[in-house]
């Protein structure tokens, strides 16, 4: 009934029965796959390139009128390739890059997850949960990861389970419940603790427990743990997010007031994205150095550092909320060094970029004290009271931002008073 060319495997056994029979019925291939798979999909399958799952080719079986066994027919040692070709394929997706894993949903959907073992569904599940992550459906990447985790609990496979594990908390770590994300990166810790795993998994892990750990204001451990995250990259060369690792350390010692070796890692991250020719970081490293040196009251670096961020964002991606952020801080060095009316037209223009309401409550707050500092008391409350408004409108903004608000109007008020 049919001429088979020498098998190769199963895949190539059903794809020559589907091209047969749908040659028969005198269907195309975009014809067939109709909703049941993507033409390329079925292509593939018909090529013997991929496996198909029993569901998908039942559904086949039933468009081309014919019982699944013509297609899924049994015959010698066909169980063992089964297994062999969906563990093969599990083995493939687990090695896959992000882009591949994105444009292979169709492949995981087609696992028979019957023929796995327990570690086995661990890593598939971890593969799903990696797909909802890259694709931002968050509630079914942590449903995944979690499955994946129970089901590696009590595998040999400790890496599979730490890789889960710190992949479920740098998810939390994205949807910044840094106390969710500290405890599944710390429970990967203990894991590469307890059987001493080593290489690119122990290295992330600890970079980002190190990163939540400075999140949760626990600085000093932060540094400690990152200290030891540079000093894996030193010994293995391992670079993976290397700017990431020399910026965070910058921002851990500036919130410990270590200015000089805040410094010291932010030009070290510069350096480092000046190779990888990363202007947007750059930039950002541009924006953190100006802060610091406001902090250090150098306000002439800090205001080159600003004016190279700004300058970038603003031909890049100007609704960035960076730059609101350079704008209010310059505008604050020129209320620092009294210079209002340059710190007025840089509220202006922030403000005409329609920046989120966070962001316009500090242009108005720094607007009045710029108002205030010219003697324009009509201005400075205006600004004041408007900032007021906005803040009592979104209940995300923290009642702390309200009350500082009141204060500011609270001492322009007494200026008046005393002035008067």
């Amino acid at each position: 009934m049919y001429t088979f060319k020498p098998r190769k495997g199963l895949n190539i056994l059903i794809g020559q029965r589907i091209r047969d029979h749908r040659k028969q019925k005198g269907l195309t291939q975009s014809e067939l796959a109709q909703n049941i798979v993507s033409r390329s999909y079925l292509n593939q399958i018909e090529k013997g390139n991929v496996f198909p799952s029993f569901d998908i080719v039942k559904k086949i079986a039933d468009k081309l009128g014919c019982n699944i066994d013509a297609l899924w027919q049994k015959d010698a040692n066909i169980d063992n390739l089964i297994i062999a070709d969906s563990k093969k394929q599990l083995s493939k997706l687990e090695l896959s890059s992000e882009e591949d894993t994105l444009l292979r949903i169709e492949d995981i959907n087609s696992i028979n997850l019957s023929l796995l073992n327990q570690t086995e569904l661990g890593i598939f599940h971890w593969i799903k949960g990696k797909y909802y992550f890259l694709t931002e459906d968050m509630p079914k990447a942590i449903e995944h990861f979690d499955k994946s985790i129970l089901l590696l609990k009590d595998s040999r496979n400790k890496v599979s389970l730490v890789r889960t594990l710190h992949d479920l908390g740098y998810l939390y770590y994205i949807l910044e419940d840094f106390t969710a994300a500290f405890q599944k990166l710390n429970e990967a810790f203990k894991e590469i603790q307890e059987y001493n795993i080593a290489g690119t998994i122990r290295y992330l892990v600890l970079l980002n427990l190190g990163i939540v750990h400075g999140r949760l204001g626990e600085n000093y451990s932060a540094i400690r743990l990152l200290m030891d995250v540079l000093e894996v990259s030193k010994r293995t060369g391992i670079k993976y997010q290397y700017g990431r690792l020399l910026t965070a350390l910058a921002i851990c010692h500036r919130s410990c007031k270590q200015y000089d070796l805040a410094e010291k890692f932010y030009n070290n991250a510069k350096n480092y994205y000046q190779l990888e020719n990363d202007e947007s970081k750059i930039a950002e490293i541009n924006h953190n150095l100006g802060s610091l040196f406001f902090y250090k009251k150098e306000f002439s670096k800090s205001i080159q550092h600003f004016k190279k961020a700004i300058s970038y964002f603003e031909t890049t991606v100007p609704i960035s909320i960076h730059i609101f952020k350079s704008l209010v801080y310059l505008a604050e060095i020129y209320h620092e060094i009294k210079e209002p009316d340059k710190g007025i037209l840089l509220c202006e223009y922030a403000y005409s970029l329609d920046p989120p309401t966070s962001e316009k409550i500090k242009v108005l707050k720094i607007s009045g004290k710029l108002y205030s500092d010219k003697g324009d008391i009509t201005s400075a409350e205006n600004s004041f009271i408007q900032a007021i408004q906005l803040a009592k409108s979104d209940s995300s903004i923290q009642s702390i931002l309200t009350t500082d608000l009141y204060t500011e109007l609270g001492i322009l008020y007494y200026k008046q008073v005393i002035q008067n």
